[in-house]
């Protein structure tokens, strides 16, 4: 039976995929290079996310990157909240789930965005910027005293099941975001979902009698 639901933000709950696309592209044109398309992207981008960029950008420190993704966000398309999320995080909460985000994006972003979307009450705790993923889910679940197998990460790349792993919760993947179903099982996922409303038919989630 799982009841601690932790969650990535960008490509999970936030659906900013263009916004993503177009940060990239900024940011490749910002050291000079031809982007890449984003069927690449797609292909090679992976958390902890400074491991894409050695690929193309070696020189650039990830100070000088996350300026640069500041930058490119100011300048995105809008980006909103998946459909049905806020529902099911809503329902899950009524549960008796206890939820949590941890995420790459930065405080100055998400939490606007959680606030914008009506959910940041919603959440325990909200961990922003977190670069490794399982260094920072490793240290949320000792935090709150989490127990492991009662306990799931939810994100949309390989680099996130291997965090969860990493990090001894369940992995749960979604097919959404940047990593088509085949590759988070690859990783590690323990199972995928085409919609949020699935989570509780696929995972045991506790409800209340």
């Amino acid at each position: 039976m799982k009841k601690n639901l932790i969650v990535d933000w960008h490509g999970t709950v936030n659906d900013g995929m263009d916004a993503f696309f177009f940060i990239i592209e900024y940011i490749f044109r910002k050291n000079r290079l031809e982007p890449i398309p984003p069927d690449q992207i797609r292909q090679r981008f992976d958390i902890p996310y400074m491991g894409f960029w050695e690929l193309y950008a070696p020189q650039m420190t990830k100070q000088q990157q996350d300026i640069w993704y500041r930058e490119g966000w100011e300048k995105a398309p809008e980006k909103k909240i998946y459909p049905g999320v806020r529902q099911e995080l809503e329902q899950l909460k009524k549960d008796g789930a206890n939820l949590f985000v941890l995420s790459s994006d930065y405080e100055e972003t998400l939490i606007p965005e959680a606030e914008d979307y009506g959910i940041k009450e919603l959440f325990t705790d909200i961990h922003c910027g977190v670069h490794d993923k399982g260094i920072g889910l490793t240290a949320l679940v000792a935090k709150h005293a989490l127990s492991h197998r009662e306990t799931v990460y939810i994100g949309d790349t390989a680099g996130d099941m291997r965090a969860a792993r990493a990090a001894g919760v369940t992995p749960i993947g979604i097919t959404w975001g940047i990593h088509p179903a085949e590759k988070l099982k690859a990783a590690g996922a323990y199972v995928t979902i085409d919609d949020f409303a699935d989570l509780r038919q696929k995972v045991q989630f506790v409800t209340n009698p």
